[in-house]
């Protein structure tokens, strides 16, 4: 399933993906955590914390990020 897209009608869904975005990260992470999230896909513009992270896989201007491989809190350098 999708958490969310450019639909209209999926309120608490767009809500949800904007938080993540937005972050904190732990913060983020619990959200995409509570609502089952195993993969966030965006373009490789993708802003706030999550653009420090390392992609799953990236194809072109897509990244994906697998959530069970990101840690709750940023790793220490």
């Amino acid at each position: 399933g999708f958490l969310a897209a450019p639909y209209h009608r999926n309120n608490a869904g767009n809500a949800a993906a904007f938080a993540i975005f937005d972050g904190p990260r732990a913060r983020a992470l619990a959200i995409a955590r509570s609502w089952r999230v195993d993969y966030v896909a965006t373009c490789n513009a993708v802003p706030g914390w999550l653009a420090r992270e390392r992609p799953f896989l990236e194809s072109g201007a897509l990244s994906v990020y697998r959530i069970a491989d990101l840690p709750p809190t940023t790793p220490s350098p």
